[in-house]
């Protein structure tokens, strides 16, 4: 299996309406803010709505950046440490 990007979950963060933030270290490939992703463990596809990276808005992350990645319509109950956010 060739993953385009992999990201385990740390923590989950409610974001009210923007959706829920989670945080992780990037292990492969890149994400973009954009990007449609499966959320591995409980199956929920999503979108990229957001990058956060040391308080600062990118447009992508790579390979061992620390990052806080917003996704649309997940709620924080659905994403569990060592969950993992695929592309």
């Amino acid at each position: 299996l060739a993953l385009a990007s992999e990201t385990e979950a740390v923590k989950a963060l409610n974001a009210g309406e923007a959706g829920t933030v989670v945080t992780g270290n990037i292990t492969t490939g890149t994400i973009k803010v954009g990007d449609e992703v499966l959320i591995f463990n409980n199956g929920i596809r999503t979108q990229v709505t957001g990058i956060e990276m040391f308080r600062k808005q990118c447009d992508s992350a790579t390979v061992g950046d620390n990052v806080g990645i917003l996704l649309k319509d997940v709620s924080r109950d659905e994403i569990e440490r060592g969950f993992l956010i695929i592309k």
